[in-house]
């Protein structure tokens, strides 16, 4: 049977958020491979869910769950959860845990009394093992407590009266290693080595090994290290291709990874290197013939010759501090016709302005000639990096004084997927990622659930002078999870006012939820008009430039009628433009410039009347200059037009002028003060049968009195 053990309930299996491998820095016996996909999907999948907890023993066939919640990502904790995956139950349920610790169950928090209950002995075997209070499998005092001071297990005095210390959390306990080499049956001699030096020899010598000896010796340094293995010394049992009395060495991780060489007799072999990091030396022995035995040591060598398509480069003794006074160079080579991609998980090497003391330097290329792609230092991860062939070259030093944790990256054969005949399979465009790529689609579309065609979609590229805007399925409610993005683009000195004709989004103060913004620009950082939302209609808005970005958002919950807006552009002054839409079915707007100072140019007003194309035309200087105010006007199907000149002197009295035109009895009067005074220009022209005027208002240098121009059309 099986049973969930750190309050692990039923779950649901789902993929894994990010695999990772563990390092144990002790003499177990299980092996633990580098981590792959493939394997690792055969094997465990870690789930980011509320708790820590696993499963105990082999769950059926298939990948098994582990959880790591929130504050579980430690490495003891991790440790603790693949203990019971290996099959090992909390210590102090053992049946004989009365005889050892206390269990305080008015302490317990509520619904997790299960985690203290006593197994009984037909449910589990503790392989002759004693008691291990410093077991990493051992809860600590509080663990579960309804206070942090309240103890949920006390543990029994020793003979000096000292209550052992429970729930460590930071390695193996002798205990832990020697029941799991009882377990999994692990050979009675050999260890795992991982520190950057070590030795080992035979059992027994120099004095002789026994008979029918099986030692496994499991060496793991850094990845992106290798191994130099030497032996010494060596006295075995020769025969016939080393088949009594042997030691075998293998590049890898297991007793199947590629072999290095099989040795009996008394002859010393040559050195032999790992092409990675791992290494397993094994040795057996089946005659009665006793030798001395074996040595070796061996050294952790970082650097050298990668010729695979993917692998790991760690700086040494990662993710521990790298040791002083290292050069490392590494020299990647992939398949023909890929590129390398180098990515990086953790990066912090000492820090300095141009990297002078520790660094990591990469090159485009097989050699340190090649062009520099970088050289990094510091605790910011360097971007990903891409070869232009199928070398990449690297190299990191450090110096004799201050050590960090270095650095930890994956390598990888890289290919442009956009350059295939097919482009990638993608409809539109294709953009080529490191490892990998994406489809995109041309302004206009997005992509459609299959991620590579595209469909009609709300945004767009507009350059036309005027146009209409409105959310997707106006006057309908609009969709949830929009984001509409549309760029109008003006020629050049031209503006873009847009109107907005029907306005009504989800409402929020802070337009939180629903909202359309207005850019002067194209870019998502451009210069904000504003942020809309409710129901309120958005004044009418200029754009600075000859470009607008109006860009729309909706989430996934309440939706609106939307809004319905138009677009103008127009010429604008040096000064800045006015524009006055006008109505009755004509295109042509009405176009005021306006300058505002005090110098000697004018304020030219062009207005289009109805199917004329003949101007009204007005040039005033606003100044204490003596130039003239002059008025061209076509009025009628005559050519000719009034003229008005009008010197402007310091005089408050007005200019007025009257003028019957065509066949129309209402005159086209002009008022004017042409001095400092507060009072305005006023003109009043009266030039068909409509009653609607359009009015301009311009504020005028020093004065606070507006220009007033009334039309009626």
């Amino acid at each position: 049977f099986y049973q969930a053990a750190d309050s692990c309930d039923s779950v649901s299996l789902c993929l894994s958020l990010s695999p990772f491998s563990l390092s144990l820095s002790l003499s177990l016996s299980l092996s633990f491979s580098p981590l792959s996909l493939s394997l690792f999907l055969s094997l465990s999948i870690f789930l980011s869910l509320s708790s820590c907890c696993s499963y105990v023993g082999r769950r059926g066939n298939g990948p098994q769950a582990i959880s790591i919640g929130k504050n579980c990502d430690k490495f003891g904790i991790v440790v603790h959860e693949l203990g019971h995956v290996i099959g090992f139950w909390h210590e102090h349920t053992r049946p004989d845990r009365d005889d050892h610790v206390t269990i305080i169950r008015d302490n317990i928090q509520p619904g997790q009394e299960y985690n203290f209950l006593k197994m009984e002995p037909g449910e589990v075997n503790s392989l002759g093992e004693p008691y291990d209070f410093d077991s990493i499998m051992h809860y600590a005092r509080n663990t579960f407590s309804r206070g942090m001071f309240l103890d949920t297990i006390l543990p029994s005095r020793d003979e000096n009266g000292i209550r052992p210390a429970i729930g460590q959390r930071t390695r193996l306990s002798k205990g832990d290693i020697s029941q799991a080499r009882k377990l999994y049956r692990c050979p009675a001699c050999g260890e795992t080595l991982q520190e950057s030096t070590g030795n080992f020899s035979s059992p027994g010598y120099p004095n002789g090994y026994p008979s029918y000896t099986h030692c496994v010796w499991r060496v793991s340094v850094t990845p992106g290290e290798k191994i130099v293995l030497n032996f010494t010394t060596m006295d075995l049992y020769k025969s016939s291709l080393c088949w009594y009395d042997y030691i075998e060495v293998r590049d890898g991780y297991w007793r199947k990874a590629p072999l290095l060489g099989r040795f009996c007799g008394d002859q010393v072999p040559e050195g032999l290197v790992s092409s990675e990091s791992r290494m397993w030396i094994e040795f057996r022995s089946s005659s009665n013939w006793v030798g001395k035995g074996f040595t070796a040591v061996y050294e952790a060598v970082c650097g050298g010759e990668i010729l695979k398509d993917q692998g790991q480069i760690q700086s040494p003794n990662y993710p521990d501090d790298y040791r002083p006074s290292k050069d490392c160079v590494w020299r990647i080579t992939v398949s023909e016709g890929y590129n390398v991609g180098l990515s990086f998980q953790a990066f912090e090497i000492e820090r300095h302005d141009s990297c002078a003391y520790d660094y990591l330097e990469v090159r485009d290329g097989p050699a340190e000639s090649s062009p520099l792609i970088g050289r990094f230092c510091g605790y910011d991860r360097p971007e990903e990096v891409r070869s232009t062939s199928h070398n990449l070259w690297m190299k990191f030093v450090s110096d004799g004084t201050v050590n960090k944790a270095g650095f930890a990256a994956n390598f990888f054969k890289e290919e442009d997927e956009c350059s295939k005949p097919d482009n990638g399979g993608c409809e539109q465009r294709c953009v080529n990622t490191l490892g990998s790529f994406k489809c995109a689609c041309d302004p206009g579309y997005e992509l459609a659930l299959d991620k590579k065609s595209c469909e009609a979609a709300c945004g767009g590229l507009l350059s036309k002078l005027n146009g209409t805007i409105s959310t997707p399925g106006w006057p309908k409610e609009y969709p949830p999870n929009k984001n509409c993005v549309w760029q109008v683009v003006a020629p050049t000195q031209y503006r873009i006012s847009m109107q907005f004709e029907s306005f009504e989004l989800e409402g929020n103060e802070v337009c939180k939820y629903d909202f359309v913004e207005m850019r002067s620009g194209l870019s998502s950082d451009s210069k904000l008009h504003g942020k809309y939302c409710g129901t309120e209609v958005p004044e009418v808005i200029t754009s600075q430039y000859n470009n607008m970005r109006i860009e729309f958002k909706s989430d996934n919950t309440v939706s609106k009628k939307g809004f319905k807006a138009h677009f103008f552009s127009g010429e604008a002054s040096l000064e800045g433009p006015l524009f006055l839409i006008v109505g009755c079915g004509v295109d042509q707007p009405v176009q005021t410039n306006v300058n505002l100072s005090e110098s000697d140019q004018p304020v030219q007003t062009n207005v289009n009347l109805s199917e004329s194309d003949q101007p009204v035309q007005t040039n005033v200087n606003l100044s204490e200059s003596d130039q003239p105010v002059q008025t061209n006007a076509n009025l009628s199907e005559s050519d000719q037009p009034v003229q008005t000149n009008v010197n402007l002197s310091e005089s408050d009295q007005p200019v007025q002028t009257n003028v019957n035109l065509s066949e129309s009895d209402q005159p086209v009067q002009t008022n004017v003060n042409l001095s400092e005074s507060d009072q305005p220009v006023q003109t009043n022209v009266n030039l068909s049968e409509s009653d609607q005027p359009v009015q301009t208002n311009v504020n005028l240098s020093e004065s606070d009195q507006p220009v007033q121009t009334n039309v009626n059309l």
